[in-house]
Order: structure tokens, then sequence, then C-alpha cells
């Protein structure tokens, strides 16, 4: 049984979590493509309360990643390309959950785009098909530590999700296209 000063930080903790996945669902519920996946990176760095985060797929036969969408700070950026080797990503893009909450540029030194942002902690989740196949990862990361268990870790989770379904869709509909 919880206090009363306990009672009303979980529930001010439960608000604020429904809070954030009502605006990602909100902003993403109409859109597709492209779309999809800007107002994801856009809505979800605000709700995680971080400085970036991106969507990307694998590129040149899995060692590269591209970003499908890219959020810096205030604004989305342009798309980039990079190799996975040395860096967060690698870890993610293997199958598994990638949270370090601090110390980041220490741990991968060799990843300088991260170390020349200051980049401290970062989050990351593969994207899924519905073999379990790797297509890519939904990542968050800032130049601050993050809690070692983030609260809204299931609403990134959950967008996950989404976003894996949304590439799977995309890959779909290239493959009519071209046949």
């Amino acid at each position: 049984m919880y206090e009363d000063g306990e009672d009303q930080v979980a529930v001010a903790g439960a608000n604020e979590e429904i809070a954030s996945l009502r605006a990602i669902v909100e902003g993403t519920a109409s859109v597709t493509g492209e779309e999809f996946f800007q107002s994801l990176v856009k809505n979800l760095a605000a709700a995680i309360a971080v400085q970036y985060a991106f969507v990307a797929e694998f590129a040149v036969a899995n060692t590269h990643a591209r970003t499908l969408a890219y959020w810096a700070k205030d604004r989305l950026h342009q798309n980039l390309e990079w190799a996975l080797a040395g860096t967060p990503c690698e870890d993610v893009v293997r199958g598994g959950l990638c949270h370090h909450p601090r110390g980041i540029s220490q741990k991968f030194c060799h990843d300088l785009a991260m170390v020349e942002m200051g980049i401290e902690s970062y989050l990351g989740v593969p994207l899924k098909d519905g073999a379990g196949n790797v297509l890519g990862h939904l990542a968050v990361f800032d130049q601050r530590p993050m809690p070692e268990e983030p609260r809204r870790l299931f609403i990134f989770k959950i967008f996950a999700a989404r976003a894996a379904a949304e590439l799977q869709r995309l890959r779909v509909e290239q493959a009519l296209a071209h046949s």
C-alpha cells in the first residue's frame, strides 16, 4: 500500500504517460510512409524528453543504417547513412534492446559523431518483421543522462512495433510497384 504522497506521484506519472502516449498516437494515426516516420520521431522525442530520435533501416548488406526520419533538438534533419560497426546501433540491430543511461561517448569512443555531439545516453530497439528478422531500429539519445529504468519504455516498444509494421508495409508497396 502506498502512502498518500506516493499515490499522488504514481497517479501523476501514469497521467503523464497517458498524455505522452496520446500525443504520439494522435501525431501518427492519420499518416503513413515518410510522414509517419517524421511524426513518430518528433513526437517520441517530446514524449521521452530527449533531444534526438531517429528511425532507420538497414543499408549496404546490413553493415550500414540509413535514417527514414531524424529529429535533432528542435526540427527534422536530412536523412543520413552510417556504418554500424563500433556504434551502439550495432548492438540494437543484433536484435535486442540497447540502453545506456550514461557514458555512451566513453563506451563508444570510436563513434565520432556521438562523441562530437556530446551524447551522454542512448536507448534503441530493433524493428522486427513478423518472422523476427531485424529490419532496422528506432533510437533516442541525448546529451543528458537517461533514467536507469526509463518510465516510458513501454511507449517506446509500442511505437517500435508500429514503425516496423509501417516499414514492412512500405517494402511490400515498393515490391508491388517494381513487379
